[in-house]
């Protein structure tokens, strides 16, 4: 119950905005780089595991007319682009030039 109250927190007037922010708050994006769906190339298959079924179950309860294909559809386009998730964080620590003085 406690993790239901925790995702409903999460509601919004998009689906995909809603499964993005609990998946999101249950997985890294770099666990979720090497999770897809189906278990593609040699990846996790992720859509029989418990949690992404109660996340389904949960987001149902929130918006009734959701599909299991369009939840489907949503999670796995969160999953895929984990790759570019984690890019645009390392590229935001890493700098790409830094500037270094030492003539003072």
């Amino acid at each position: 119950m406690a993790m239901m109250q925790k995702f409903s927190i999460y509601k919004s007037n998009k689906v995909e905005e809603f499964i993005r922010k609990c998946l999101a708050a249950t997985f890294y994006s770099n666990f979720a780089q090497g999770c897809s769906w189906s278990g593609t190339r040699e990846s996790l298959k992720i859509s029989d595991k418990q949690i992404i079924q109660f996340i389904q179950y949960v987001t149902r309860k929130i918006y009734p007319t959701l599909t299991e294909n369009e939840c489907k559809q949503h999670a796995s386009v969160w999953f895929r682009t984990a790759t570019t998730r984690v890019k645009r964080v390392e590229a935001k620590l890493i700098p790409t030039e830094v500037a270094v003085n030492f003539e003072d």
